[in-house]
């Protein structure tokens, strides 16, 4: 079966190719870059025609989904919230100091920021 379909793609294809000749004067047979959409078109139409090929190709899909924020209350006063410095320290993973919206708390978190978005 994939002599047959090495084959079918060949004669798409061939159909498209025609004779030139670069600078030294060799000759070429070439496929302008341009056709080739349209050549795609035309050899996913053919097999898709044969009784054993499936052409199957990956889709977007959509699902609704719940947005959650996940944010951080300060341990010290219970008040406040934690954000992020505006520093990122370079290690691995990269950490991220917050500070306390209402005490001057700080914590230095591992990969993440509060507040950030998750999703259900």
């Amino acid at each position: 079966m994939n002599d047959k379909i090495e084959e079918i793609i060949f004669y798409e294809f061939y159909q498209w190719v025609y004779n030139d000749e670069n600078q030294a004067g060799e000759k070429l047979q070439v496929v302008d870059a341009s056709d080739l959409p349209e050549i795609i078109k035309e050899v996913v139409k053919t097999l898709a025609m044969l009784p054993t090929f499936k052409i199957t190709c990956k889709m977007e899909t959509t699902k609704e989904v719940k947005t959650i924020q996940v944010d951080y209350e300060c341990p010290k006063c219970e008040v406040g919230k934690l954000r992020p410095t505006g520093q990122k320290l370079l290690s691995n993973p990269p950490q991220y100091p917050h500070k306390c919206t209402e005490c001057d708390f700080t914590e230095t978190f591992r990969g993440k920021t509060y507040p950030y978005i998750t999703y259900e």
